[in-house]
């Protein structure tokens, strides 16, 4: 998971991290992203699938 946050862990995030959260939208070809932050460590994270990074440090998940 660390490699997902490298950059935000570089930059000295210890207990607070931003990631994007992919949700299907109510026309099938569509998608929404909700920006989110995660309080606590990675190994706290949820069991999320990545998709790709938003930005440089921002990834992207959506639900397995």
């Amino acid at each position: 998971m660390n490699e997902y946050f490298k950059n935000q862990i570089e930059q000295g995030a210890t207990e607070m991290f931003f990631y994007g959260l992919e949700h299907p939208a109510d026309d099938v070809e569509d998608i929404k992203i909700e920006i989110k932050s995660h309080k606590g460590t990675l190994d706290t994270f949820p069991n999320l699938e990545y998709v790709r990074h938003l930005s440089d440090g921002v990834p992207l998940f959506k639900n397995k």
